[in-house]
């Protein structure tokens, strides 16, 4: 979902409207009607929201916690949010995850992180899927990347070990409930770098 701008819509004809593809146009309360409304008719589904949101190079606000958590009761399974251009709290709320930012991956624009005061971390996400005779698990990786475009030329990278544990002591002390948070998740690396792991289910 992206919040409406008038100048997307007549220049670019961004948003979806009736039978034409686009852009979800999302405010508060029609998300959360669409949320509740996708749970009524596939209740077995595993709902993941992804939300353009939030105020750029900062920490989550309270708009954003309200719209997550009303996300969640309407039977969202995970809010998953990008768009302020740096990682964002991750949450557990209700037993469901809500990573609130994954901030930038590929982007051309330079960067604003000095100037912004904000750390130049982002997440790149993996869903995993298992199957087990009917029955999904569901674990959700985040892997920590720098992604400052001036210090990368435009190339981002995996995190080093110690900008791993900078990224990770930075979510631990923006969190809400800090000690809920490293209780539920993991750390590890693969072959794709450090992640840290959130079970879904």
């Amino acid at each position: 979902g992206f919040k409406y701008r008038k100048s997307y819509d007549k220049k670019y004809s961004f948003y979806a409207q009736g039978s034409k593809g686009g852009v979800n146009n999302w405010r508060t309360k029609k998300a959360i009607a669409q949320i509740r409304a996708l749970r009524k008719s596939k209740p077995g589904a595993f709902i993941v929201a992804y939300p353009h949101w939030g105020g750029n190079y900062r920490w989550k606000s309270k708009q954003q916690t309200r719209l997550a958590h009303g996300l969640i009761d309407a039977g969202a399974d995970m809010v998953i949010g990008h768009g302020a251009h740096t990682l964002q709290e991750i949450e557990l709320y209700r037993q469901k995850w809500i990573v609130y930012g994954l901030g930038n991956f590929m982007f051309m624009s330079p960067g604003r992180y000095k100037q912004k005061k904000s750390e130049p971390f982002s997440l790149a996400a993996r869903m995993e899927v298992e199957e087990d005779k009917g029955d999904l698990s569901i674990a959700l990786r985040l892997y920590p990347i720098y992604s400052n475009n001036r210090k990368t030329a435009y190339q981002p990278r995996v995190v080093t070990g110690a900008e791993f544990k900078r990224a990770v002591s930075l979510l631990l002390q923006h969190s809400d409930a800090p000690e809920t948070l490293k209780a539920n998740m993991t750390t590890g690396a693969d072959e794709a770098g450090r992640y840290i792991a959130l079970k879904c289910n």
